[in-house]
Formats: C-alpha cells, structure tokens, sequence
C-alpha cells in the first residue's frame, strides 16, 4: 500500500467539531482538487446524507462532486455489475420473513429448536440472529468449527443457516448482508490489480472517501470500509470524547487506529468543572454536554458545605407530565413557544427513544394546529387511508362478508367515480342524485339486520328498499299517531346504491383466488384495488409493493390469501411515504437512533422513564451472549458478534448524542404517570445523571423534584394564557378569569366569539337555559311555539285516534321519553349481531304462541276444565306444542346456537309445564263454579293480522276493529290492545283477564295502576266488559309464566278498577292536554330509567335538573297526579 494514500480520523463532538472538521475537510479537498473532484461522504442515513449536504452548501457555497451514500448504496455500487450478471433480485423484508417461516416449517423433530419453533416470535428471533451472524461474515462452517461437535444449538444453527443460503442461491435472490459480504469479495479479488494505482486516480467514481459519524461498524462494514482506505484517501469523522458518554464507541476507535489511520492525541479525562457562580444563558446547556455522565470532582462526595451550585438557567428544562399524551401536549406547547421567540421551525427538532406511542401521540397533537413537520417513522404505508381501504376489502370474503367488515372498507375506502357511477344508475348514464354517505349505508345494513353472508346482503337489502318505498307510498294516506314519519327519499336511494355497489364488490371479490402462486395473487389484489380505489400516490407505492412479492414464488410456489396479506402487512409496515419535508421550514420528529448527527437550535427529548429511555435489554433467544463471547474468541480473523449487553452503554450515549445536538434549548420530558394503572412511574437515571454535574453533587429522586416543572391533571390551560395551544385551552382561561372575576362577558367569551364552531354557542345557550332558569323552557321539552303545538295536536293528538294502554302509560312514566321515541322516533340502532340465543322479544312472541295453541284447544281435546287426573296428557300436549312452535322459530334462524337453543327449548317447556301445574290446583281449587279459558288474544280497535299470520291460530270471535271508548268531560277516548286470555265461568256470567309476562314482574302492590304506567289492566277490563255485554268482569291479573319472574300475579279487582275510572280519565286528559300543548319534560324515576332506551338523550344529572324546574305550573297538574297515586 503506497504510503502517500491518506488515512486519518477526527475524533470530537458532532457539533460543532465534527462539522467545522468535515466543512474545512471538504474545502481543503475542492481546493486541491477543483471543485467538481469526486469524493463520497459515507453516512449512517440518507437523512444524515442530506442535512451534512445542506450543512456543506451553506458554508462552501456548492458541493458539487461530492456523491453522499450509506454502506448499502456503497454495496450496490460496486456489486451491481456482476449481481446484473448473475440476474439477482434484492430480496423484500417480506421475503426475508417468509423464507424464516419456510425454514422453521422445515426443521426436523430432532432439532434444538423443535419445541418453540411454531410459537409466535420464533421466525423474528431466528431471523434477527441470522442477520447478526451474516453481518459478522460467519458461515456455517464457522458456527461448526467455533464449538465442540456436541454442541446442538451451534450445529442445528448452523444447519439453518446453510438452508437459508441455499434457499436465496436457488431463488436467485440477495439480502442486505449477502450484498455487503458480494462488495467485500469484490474488493478483495481485485485488491491485486488496485494495490498499484496512483494516489488520486479515481476508483469506481471516487477519489476521496470521507466517512461521517459512525461509532460501531459491523463486521462486512468495517473490513469493506478498510479495504477501501487501502487505495483511496479515507478521513473518518469519529464522534467521541474521552467520557463515560462514550464508553460503547471506544472499542471501534481503538481498531481504527490499529488499523493504521492517524489521529491527533486523545484528550485527557476530563473531570467536572466546578460551577460558575452566576448562570447565564445557555451556560447550563453548555455544561450539560460537557459534562454528562462524567464523575463528580470530589470522586463521588457531594459539593463542600456552604457551597451552592448557581440556578439552572432557561437552556434546560425538565417536564414532568401526566400521561403520554398531556406529556406530548407540553412537547408541543414548547415548540410553539421557541418558534414565537423566533427559531424557525426547522432548526427545532422533537425526539424518542421509541415511537409507541410518541409517534402517534405527536402526529395527532401537531396536526390541528397546522403545524408542518417532517417525519420518517410518523406514518407507514400500511397506516396510509389507501392501505386501511385495501386490506378493508380483502377481509371481506375471509369473514363471510360480515357487515362490519363491508362498512369498515366503504367508510374508509376513496372509492372510484366509474365504481361510484355504475352504482348509482343500473345504466350508470348519469351522475347520482347526492354524493355517497357510508355512514347512511351504516345505517341501511343495520336497519336490514345484516350480520354476514353473501346472499344475506342482496336479500335484505332487497326486502329493506321494498319496504321503504312502500312505507313511503303510503305516507298520508292514514294519519296515525302510531306509525312514524314517511322514509326520507334520499335513504331509498342509498338503499339502492348499496345494493348495487355491493353487487359489484361480492362480484369482483368471488374472482379473488384463495390460493395461488404469488405473482398470480399480487396481479388479482391489484387489479381489485384499481377497479375500487381511486387512483393515487399512495394506492400506486402499496400496489408496488405488492407486486415486488411476485419474486416470492422462488422460495414457495404458492400463497394462500391469507398469507399475502400478512406478508404484504410486513413489507408496508417497512414503507413509508414520509411526512412533510426535512427542514425546509418544517419540524423535525423523530426517534434519537434517527437524529444522530443532526443539529437543532432548540430540542425536546420526550419519554425519558426507566424502561422506556434506556429501554430493556434483553438478550437474543437464540444465541446468547456467552455464546457470542465463545464465537468472537473461537472465529479468528476480526470477525464478531455484537453483544446485547453492551447495548446498554450504546444507550447512554444516544441520550449523550441527543443532548448534545441542541444548542440553544433543551427540554427533558416525562410521563410520571402510568395511563393504564395510574401508577407513579420513575424518571429515568439519565436525568440524575445529568443533574449531577449542574448540582456538583450526587442527585437522587428527591433533588432532582426540585427543578422539574410538575404539569397538574388539574391544569387544564396553561397559567399564562400566551402559551395555549388549543381553542379550549384559551376558551378555559377566559372563562375561569371572568368566574374569578364575576365577569360574565368573559366567562361566556366562547359563546360569543364568532370564531368559534357555532355548535359551541349552541351548546353555551343550550346549557344555559338548561340550568340557568328554573322554568321549564323547549331544551327542558317544553314546546311553546304556536305553530309547533298545532303540529303536535294535528299529528300526535288523541282525539279520535285509539291508543294503547302501553302508550299513554310511556307518557306517565315520562314525557321526555315519550317525545323521544313517540315524536321523534328516535330508538337505539345496534349493529346487527349473530343470533347467539333466542332474544327477550322472539321468547315472549313465542311463548305466547304456544299458550294461545294450548289453551285453544282444549275444548275440542276434552281436556275442559283442567282436572289433576289430566295432568299428564295436557303436559304432554304442551310439550308438543312447544316442540313444534321451537322448530318453526329454528327455522327461521330465531333461535341461535344450537347447544343454547336446546337450553332455551328445555327451560321454556319446563316453565310452562310448571305454569300449566299452578293452573291444574287453581282450577281444583275453585271447583265446578270456577275460570275456564275461553278466549284468546282477542283483539280491539285493531285490523286483523294478515292471514298467513293465524291460518293455524284462528281470529277469536270476540275480537273486533272497533276501539272501547271512555266518555270524560265533552270528549271519548278511544283504546285499543290485545287481550292474552279472557276466562269465563261455566254460566257465563262472570270474567276475568289474564295478561302473560313472560319476564318478570315490577314491584309494585295489587289493585294499582302505578301512578298511571301500568294501564293494561284497568283497560283490558273495560275492554272485556265492552265485547262480553251482561258479563261481570271481576277481576284482571298479570300472570309471571316464568321461573325468572316467580310465577308470581298481579291483581286487579273490580271494585279497584271502578274507582280507578276516574284516574283513567285524568290520565287520558293529561295525555291529550300534554301533547296538545307541547309539555314533554323530563320526569326521572330509577327503575323507568334504568331500561329506557333514549336515556343518553337527556344526559345526566337528570334529578337535579327536574328537581330545579319541578315548581313549573304547566308540570303542577302531572305531578299532582303522581303524588295523589302515591299516597293512595
């Protein structure tokens, strides 16, 4: 080697020491050989490449001939002549996966790692150490040599290794390492012919090799990086100083300088300097970095008595938050501060350790407030709205076409105009009527009960559109209080839309194969992505993506669907678009692995708790440190292992880097909470250490409290209102100045800035009259418009309509509730979910089904009046009549799994086998004189069902359209409902009426109507007196027909039900009067609240509210009512 070629190192800090070295490096270079001479600055990153590009620029005024690469561009370089040659492909990370998965799949029961090679983590783990190994340029052969035959693990080790080469050589495929190791090879094959070249004469391109801030090189980067500094002039830019900060770089610096490159005499270790005695600004910072994690001067002892540090000034502060996201807040908060000091965004920079959560938590707080910023680990392409949308879609058909699945892709999914177009029109000849709303198609699926299913999609859909434009059709036609509102005409439309749109996607979808060779499958999932999602950027980098997994059918011939998309997950998962531009007036986010090298005026460390910075360090599973240790000592020739342990030193000097890239301002932050446990969580050591040399003395968690600024949960805004970030931060200040101050302009400021969303002034109003006036007013559901009150009287009035027991009782109970579902319509919308057992509803339907059958027919069976000695044969009927009403609801998917359909089969025979025994003793009881069931589900004020309904339960003959009116004052209410049973006596001459429950039975005494809720009784008894004329109805019972409900009864008798006339009127009265006048308050009762169904509509603290505006006249006649019902 010509003793001309240079070699030399710098050793120092990144800024500024390396950058002067580098800048004046570079010039000196230009000068010598002109400025366009070609030279290679070789980085860690591509981003290092170009902030030290920019760096050069603005200090040599142009950089042109100098070509920026990292190793693996290096690499490419010189390889990529014979890799062409030899036709070889880069293999994707995906691959990499695949071909671990291929191998552990592989391994025969006899190998080490038989027993944990199909649990999750073995692929990651056997491939992570298969890349360390690769790295250090060990082969097989080594691993066997290096440890006795008996080893297992090494042998078995070096067995997959040896497969996974032979794997990549027969697929013609090449990995990162296998092209650093093909560099190398080609270095040292042509190392005879190079040795003779002349200083200067160019090689590959390069006549000088600048190599910038690498402090540990692999085993292939460091002998590729010595080969070349044998035949061209190398200056290695070295960041290190003689500290403990440093102490990981220190066994990389000591090969170099064996290896022959020159350096300047190391420093002497440096011991703290004694604190100043006056701070000024940036002198804390400054002292930070020149002293982080060096030891005390007192070689441990703490600052003499007497002698006190001078106070940290603003150039560092420590943050103590509660949780990541106020922590972040801060983070933030702090970075619109430096920039209204004036540092330009671009020279502010916020780093992690790791990017869960940070990443997220810093994307979503920056993102409202329009700040720009650049980052690399922010957003993978798998987090890209185009990736959510396609893999949306290919979960479709692998879930049945569940309807979450479908609704999750339309929501998401940027859908193309043609698909949108054909959707719209069958002919798609015109563009449709309104733009799509996925969140009416959420709305559609659920109003059709879909669960899953291909067919389920198209039938209901189908039957749903039918049944709205009927609806539709036949609006106006009946003025029924009853019946909701005509469907809007936009959803029948949608309706139409979603049936066609779905049509085409189940279509295009049952074309996408479920197994395949791999570029069969990446050609299917991108054509299905460009027929359904627009064309963009982003769509365009996934379906690359995709397509590079075609070069996967080398390894394996063919994929399942399901394989691709978790392969195709990896491979976006290691894609990213980037966020923003790197400077360039944006900030940079980003972790500290990342960041080193850069420089920031002002910077913010974030996530500085033990566990978290430094993180764990956890050894490889696979091959331990011990056996590294027996590896480096056994190859020979330099090669070696990387030690996990030592990765512990690394970390301290990430942190040492971090805090030494800022140079005006550094933040330190934490979460001192645990979000999930609300745990106190322990800051990390690295903020004692860096304590210590500001204090000149030790520092441990009690000191160190004193200088962390501690952010309250409490603090909701900022104590100076210049530094909020966030409308509501600003808004709460304002507002708490002015209820301070008895200022009501300013503690209603939101409500009247204009320009604040006008939902908030709404809301201000809203609340105000809420619980501002202790009269009732229309947010209270007090209706006092003229021309809203005649709307309700000509809609929802009473007069002349029949109503149900059950709807004037929903009006007592609450008027609020009532306007809800009765006027507005409103009703909780659940997703449709699969039916798991027989609901609460289809249980009552069907039980009482089965007692209209039984009870029928037992007349024509001669089993009339039930006796004891027919006991058997009447349970025997009924369990026949169970059985079959229990296959007729099976068949129409009513009835759920089928293990807890036989349950439910067996508990509701059971349960009325026990009823049907109540019934036998009190018919035994009563004797000859006694109730007999005579008839059934007798209707009133109502149509008959459609026939198909009754063919086998014919229509009583008591039943009939007329509703059963009650005369009060000048007007008639009218009634209607069905009656469960009506029992006679066998002359006839008396009645009673049984209504079933088939649930259990509200607490409440006999002969009461429950302040006016519970009305069926009393109602069904003047019913039965109005269809039975020259009968006496004596009595009306509410009958539990469950062991749930006790079998317990409820009793009106007829004495009660005649003085309960006139509280029947009065309810009616207070009903029509109500809704006539638009009185629909609240009226909170425990029990009726706990099961309504609007109940998040009048929010909480519902007692507290009616308990202000109770005195209201238009509530005093209600309340009057309720209270003499109670008393009584």
């Amino acid at each position: 080697m010509p003793s001309a070629i240079e070699r030399r190192i710098v050793f120092g800090a990144f800024r500024p020491d390396l950058e002067d070295a580098l800048a004046s490096a570079v010039a000196a270079h230009r000068h010598e050989r002109g400025p366009l001479a070609p030279a290679v600055l070789l980085v860690g990153s591509n981003l290092l490449g170009l902030y030290l590009t920019r760096l050069l620029a603005g200090r040599l005024g142009a950089v042109g001939g100098l070509r920026v690469m990292t190793f693996l561009d290096l690499a490419r370089t010189l390889a990529r002549a014979e890799i062409d040659r030899e036709g070889l492909r880069a293999i994707p990370v995906a691959g990499e996966r695949l071909l671990a998965r291929v191998l552990a799949k592989a391994l025969p029961d006899t190998s080490y790692f038989a027993s944990i090679a199909r649990t999750e983590g073995f692929e990651e783990a056997i491939l992570a150490t298969l890349r360390d190994v690769r790295d250090a340029g060990l082969t097989p052969g080594d691993l066997r040599r290096c440890f006795p035959k008996g080893h297992r693990k090494a042998r078995d080790l070096a067995d997959v290794h040896e497969r996974y080469e032979e794997k990549l050589k027969s697929a013609r495929l090449i990995d990162r390492p296998g092209l650093m190791a093909r560099a190398l090879a080609i270095l040292e094959r042509d190392a005879a012919g190079t040795s003779t070249q002349k200083d200067g004469q160019p090689f590959a391109g390069m006549t000088r090799l600048f190599v910038y801030g690498f402090y540990d090189f692999t085993w292939l980067q460091e002998n590729l990086l010595l080969r070349l500094a044998r035949i061209l002039p190398t200056a290695i830019f070295f960041p290190y100083r003689e500290t403990p900060a440093f102490e990981f770089a220190k066994n990389a610096r000591a090969r170099l300088l064996d290896a022959g490159f020159a350096s300047a005499p190391p420093e002497p270790p440096a011991a703290a300097e004694p604190m100043p005695s006056v701070a000024g600004v940036g002198v804390t910072l400054e002292r930070l970095q020149r002293n982080l994690f060096l030891p005390l001067a007192h070689a441990g002892e703490d600052a003499p008595e007497g002698v006190e540090p001078a106070p940290l000034d603003s150039s560092l502060r420590i943050v103590a938050a509660p949780g990541e996201a106020r922590e972040v807040l801060e983070a933030v908060r702090t970075v619109a501060e430096m920039t209204r000091r004036g540092v330009p965004l671009e020279e502010i920079g916020v780093l992690y350790r790791t990017g869960d959560p940070y990443a997220r938590l810093i994307a979503s707080q920056i993102a409202p407030l329009e700040i720009r910023s650049f980052s690399l680990e922010g957003r993978t392409l798998r987090q890209t709205r185009a990736a959510r949308a396609l893999f949306s879609l290919l979960e479709i058909r692998e879930r049945d076409h569940e309807r979450a699945a479908v609704i999750d892709f339309l929501a998401v999914a940027d859908l193309d105009p043609g698909v949108m177009r054909a959707a719209s029109e069958p002919a798609g000849d015109r563009p449709p009527a309104s733009p799509p709303n996925p969140a009416d198609w959420d709305l559609l699926s659920r109003m059709a009960g879909i669960v899953s299913g291909r067919e389920a999609w198209d039938e209901r859909l189908d039957r749903l559109a039918r049944a709205l434009t009927f609806r539709a059709a036949e609006a106006g036609a009946v003025e029924d209080p009853e019946v909701g509102p005509p469907p809007d005409s936009r959803l029948i439309e949608e309706c139409h839309r979603l049936r066609r749109l779905y049509a085409r996607l189940a279509k295009a979808l049952d074309g996408l194969p479920r197994e395949a060779a791999w570029s069969e499958m990446s050609d299917a999932v991108a054509g299905l992505a460009r027929r359904f999602l627009a064309p963009a950027e982003e769509r365009e980098s996934i379906l690359e993506a995709a397509e590079n997994l075609a070069a996967l059918d080398a390894i394996t011939p063919r994929t399942t669907l399901a394989e691709f998309r978790r392969l195709l997950d990896a491979e976006l998962e290691t894609r990213g678009p980037g966020e923003g531009h790197f400077q360039r007036g944006h900030l940079f986010v980003g972790d500290v692995q990342t960041a080193r090298g850069l420089g920031f005026r002002a910077l913010v460390v974030v996530g500085l708790t033990e566990q978290s910075f430094p993180p764990p360090i956890r050894q490889d599973p696979v091959l331990l440190d011990t056996e590294r240790h027996t590896l480096n000592r056994a190859a020979g020739d330099g090669h070696r292992l990387p030690i996990k342990a030592e990765r512990l030193k690394e970390e301290r000097l990430l942190f040492a880097l971090a805090a030494g890239s800022a140079r005006d301002a550094l933040v330190l932050t934490y979460s001192r909470l645990d979000p999930q446990t609300a745990r106190e969580r322990l800051p990390s050591s690295y903020l004692l250490r860096a304590m210590e040399p500001l204090l000149n003395r030790s520092c441990d968690y009690e000191r160190l409290e004193a200088h962390v600024e501690r952010i309250r949960i409490s603090d909701l805004f900022p104590a100076d209102r210049g530094l909020s970030v966030r409308d509501r931060e600003f808004d709460l200040s304002v507002v708490a100045e002015g209820i301070r101050g008895r200022d009501a302009v300013r503690a209603l400021f939101p409500a009247l800035n204009r320009d604040r969303p006008p939902f908030f002034s709404r809301g201000i109003l809203f609340e105000q009259r809420r619980w501002g006036d202790r009269h009732l007013t229309p947010v209270d559901g007090l209706l006092r418009a003229p021309s809203a009150r005649a709307l309700l009287s000509r809609r929802h009035g009473l007069a002349g309509v029949a109503v149900s027991p059950t709807r004037l009782g929903q009006y007592m109970a609450c008027p609020y509730q009532y306007f809800c579902e009765r006027i507005l319509g409103l009703e909780p919308l659940e997703a449709p979910e699969q039916i798991e057992r027989l609901s609460a509803q289809d249980r009552g339907i069907l039980v009482h089904r089965v007692l209209h059958e039984f009870f029928a027919g037992l007349h024509d069976a001669g089993l009339s009046p039930l006796r004891r000695p027919a006991r058997q044969a009447l349970q025997e009927r009924l369990r026949a009549i169970v059985d079959r009403r229990f296959a007729e609801a099976d068949a129409l998917g009513l009835t759920g799994l089928p293990l807890l359909r036989d349950i439910e089969r067996l508990r509701i025979g059971e349960d009325l086998g026990r009823y049907l025994d109540r019934e036998i003793e009190a018919a035994e009881a009563e004797g000859t004189d006694g109730f007999r069931p005579a008839h059934f589900e007798v209707r009133f004020g109502m149509p008959p069902p459609p026939a198909p309904a009754t063919a086998d339960l014919p229509d009583d003959p008591l039943s009939t359209g007329q509703p059963v009116s009650l005369a009060f004052d000048d007007r008639a209410l009218l009634f209607k409902g069905q009656i469960d049973r009506i029992d006679l006596t066998a002359d006839g001459a008396r009645a009673r009426v049984i209504d079933y429950k088939s649930g259990r039975l509200d607490d409440y005494p006999d002969n009461s109507h429950r302040a006016g809720t519970a009305l069926q009784a009393p109602v069904y008894v003047l019913a039965a007196g109005h269809l039975l004329p020259g009968t006496r109805v004596e009595q009306a019972l509410y009958q539990s027909v469950s062991l749930r409900g006790g079998f317990r009864s409820k009793r009106l008798d007829r004495r009660a039900w005649e003085a309960m006339l006139d509280d029947l009127r009065v309810v009616g009265r207070l009903v029509e009067d109500g809704i006539a006048s638009g009185a629909f308050f609240l009226y909170p009762e425990k029990t009726m609240c706990q099961r309504c169904r609007v109940r998040p509509v009048c929010g909480e603290a519902r007692e507290a509210r009616f308990g202000r505006k109770r005195t209201d006249p238009v509530a005093a006649p209600f309340l009057d009512f309720k209270s003499r019902s109670e008393e009584a």
